[in-house]
């Protein structure tokens, strides 16, 4: 069974939103729907599918459809974005270190 056949209608549609860049605030506004509605169908979906997070959940749902075109610059982001998580992880750039002048 292919990734976008273990997803329901609305799933794929959470699913589509979250490949175009929205976040789950944007998508719940776009669908008529709660924020917590969309956060418990992308855990749900990340459950059903075998995902560790959105950006595993978006390159599968990409890589499945005919034509992935369409989500070209998505999948530029989040490669830009997991690019920067993995340099984050190295480097603390969360604070600047109380010495700092």
């Amino acid at each position: 069974m292919g990734f976008l056949e273990k997803l329901t209608e609305r799933e794929r549609e959470i699913t589509e939103q979250i490949a175009l860049g929205y976040s789950e605030k944007e998508a719940a506004c776009r669908l008529f729907v709660s924020h917590v509605t969309i956060h418990n169908h992308t855990y749900n979906i990340r459950k059903k599918t075998n995902c560790r997070n959105n950006v595993d959940l978006v390159r599968k749902f990409i890589l499945s459809l005919d034509n992935p075109k369409k989500y070209f610059a998505a999948l530029l982001f989040l490669a830009l974005q997991f690019g920067i998580i993995g340099f984050s992880m190295e480097e603390d750039v969360r604070r600047v270190p109380r010495n700092f002048r």
